[in-house]
């Protein structure tokens, strides 16, 4: 229940009342002037005749321009008034008593009591929802303790776990921990770190028990000559490698090498001038450093790891045409990365157990073949590279054979799997798809000198470098 007001309401009765009537009827429209009301919602108003005799009343209806009131109300009697005289919404004493003085002096009394500025009950607040309930109190279980009712102040806690305050853990320790359901830490404890199968470097010298052969390239630091082990650790000396105890001498028969550590020379004869001296044998073995793969040094050398187009391959030459990768001849120029290279080498083999891939509708090529990309080399199939990465080094040819392998400069190359919508000197790679082809079916490729790779017609830029370290153990 409340009291309403408007500004200024002032308004002529249509008709006359007399001393006991309940309805006042206002001039048309006049009733909008004051307070629309509803449920327990009133307003005060002043009856006022041309002699200013006045008659306070409540109003606690209003439908249009007809209320119904309370006669003589706020210490004034009911009297009659005649048609034109005034009902005015003034300030009055009864309506101004609705309302809680400041200084609390006033009791106001109903579903929450007040007096001396102090609430005096709370027995009406238990309906759902009310803030504060008669009797309420805070109830605690689990985690949480402390809490009662609400008649003073009440503190909450967390239960103790028992859990002692201090750090857990050390170089030789591992800490641990027990969560119960609501996420707190219930227990603590440590346990040994066990190292006895581990690696352990200390000074750059590996003890322990070795896990693994791909392991090996993962050591940072790593020996990288052939000097730093054992010959009883790392060749099969039982075949004619004739290394010897001092690696430097022997002859160059077929060899068994380096089968402890997954390295796996391709020391094949009729593999060129590879292995054609010990020496030559030896500079190879002393700069290898990427324990774990496979190296394959020609692909005439029968190798897995071939990495070659299909015939019809169109090559972009150095004079504006373009010719079958087939056909194209050592010593003819063709565009490479940087400008014209000349062919140094050419090799024709065939597709062995390599996977064939059909690379923008048109360019067949195998798994292994690179691709230089604007984010690296990429290459179709990634089992080729499964370390993800390769190595070469600077290569002089002569007549179309390969004459010496400058293995100081041999560097590693990242390689990544090529995808549909990477860029290769320009043009995007829309569609890659497998091709199903027989063993025996005829792949080609060439070196350049002077340059990374060469370009094909179609303007794919390709790797023109034979020296990969391809698969792995």
């Amino acid at each position: 229940m409340g009291v309403l007001f408007t500004n200024n309401a002032s308004a002529s009765l249509a008709s006359a009342i007399t001393s006991g009537s309940t309805t006042i009827t206002l001039a048309s429209g006049q009733g909008a002037l004051f307070p629309t009301l509803s449920g327990s919602n009133f307003f005060m108003a002043t009856l006022v005749d041309t002699s200013n005799n006045i008659e306070i009343v409540r109003a606690t209806a209003r439908t249009g321009d007809t209320l119904t009131v309370t006669r003589a109300q706020d210490g004034t009697s009911a009297r009659a008034f005649a048609a034109g005289d005034k009902l005015e919404l003034r300030i009055v004493n009864a309506g101004l008593q609705e309302f809680v003085q400041r200084d609390g002096s006033v009791p106001m009394t109903g579903p929450l009591n007040m007096n001396s500025q102090k609430v005096t009950n709370l027995t009406q607040a238990t309906a759902a929802g009310d803030a504060v309930a008669g009797g309420r109190a805070i109830n605690t279980t689990g985690d949480i303790q402390g809490g009662g009712n609400l008649t003073a102040d009440r503190s909450l806690s967390l239960t103790n776990t028992g859990v002692t305050a201090g750090q857990y853990g050390s170089a030789s320790q591992i800490p641990v921990v027990t969560v119960s359901a609501t996420g707190r830490v219930t227990a603590l404890s440590t346990a040994a770190l066990d190292l006895s199968t581990k690696v352990n470097l200390d000074g750059g010298n590996a003890t322990g028990t070795w896990a693994g052969t791909t392991e090996w390239t993962r050591v940072n630091n790593r020996p990288t000559a052939l000097s730093s082990f054992s010959n009883s650790t790392l060749f099969d000396t039982t075949s004619n490698c004739g290394f010897g105890a001092d690696f430097g001498s022997g002859n160059t028969g077929n060899c068994r090498p380096l089968v402890n550590y997954g390295v796996n020379w391709s020391q094949q004869s009729n593999c060129g001038n590879i292995g054609a001296n010990v020496t030559e044998i030896q500079d190879a073995g002393t700069n290898i450093n990427n324990r774990g793969l496979r190296w394959n040094w020609n692909c005439n050398c029968n190798c897995d790891c071939c990495c070659c187009f299909a015939p019809g391959t169109l090559v972009q030459m150095a004079d504006g045409t373009s010719k079958p990768i087939e056909l194209v001849a050592v010593g003819e120029k063709v565009i490479g990365f940087a400008g014209e290279v000349t062919v140094a080498h050419k090799f024709d083999t065939t597709l062995k157990t390599n996977k064939l891939f059909v690379v923008n509708g048109s360019i067949e090529v195998t798994g292994g073949h690179l691709f230089k990309t604007d984010r690296g080399w990429k290459a179709l199939d990634m089992s080729v590279y499964p370390q993800g990465v390769f190595f070469r080094a600077h290569q002089t040819f002569a007549g179309g054979e390969l004459v010496d392998i400058e293995h100081q400069s041999e560097r590693a190359e990242l390689v990544s799997a090529l995808l549909v919508g990477d860029i290769v000197n320009g043009v995007r790679i829309d569609s890659i798809e497998r091709k199903p082809a027989d063993a025996t079916f005829n792949v080609h490729n060439m070196i350049v000198d002077g340059g990374d790779g060469f370009v094909l017609a179609s303007g794919l830029a390709v790797d023109g470098f034979m020296r990969h370290a391809c698969g792995g153990q």
